[in-house]
């Protein structure tokens, strides 16, 4: 029985169950039909690199700074994309992009803290 490749559409040989002529394809024909979704993740994935890029320079060395909101919103920040939250024992919710929170302590001062890696706990935060 002939078989075809499901992207490009050359003759193929080999397993019976074969699909694709190659990985090209394969890789190509994935993709293309992944593209909508793909979209979407990438969107958002850009958005936090750039968040996160925005707290570290700010942050510089230190684990924990404070800063004014507007020096955050004018750097590009985007208030709406964090990867998680978490609240400390005073209640106060802090909005992490990846390993860097911040916190909004008023309508002008944002306080920054780094904490070590997945350890929450180590930045004085519990979730």
């Amino acid at each position: 029985m002939k078989r075809n490749c499901v992207y490009c559409d050359h003759p193929i040989s080999g397993r019976s169950d074969k699909k694709f002529c190659g990985d090209s394809c394969r890789n190509t024909y994935n993709n293309y039909k992944n593209k909508k979704r793909n979209l979407v993740v990438n969107h958002h994935h850009s958005r936090l690199k750039k968040n996160h890029r925005i707290l570290a320079e700010l942050l510089g060395d230190e684990t924990e700074k404070k800063v004014f909101k507007r020096t955050l919103l004018d750097t590009g920040f985007d208030l709406q994309s964090v990867s998680s939250y978490r609240s400390d024992q005073q209640g106060n919710v802090y909005f992490f992009v990846y390993e860097i929170g911040y916190s909004i302590l008023d309508e002008q001062i944002v306080q920054l803290t780094k904490s070590k890696g997945r350890s929450f706990e180590a930045a004085g935060l519990t979730g």
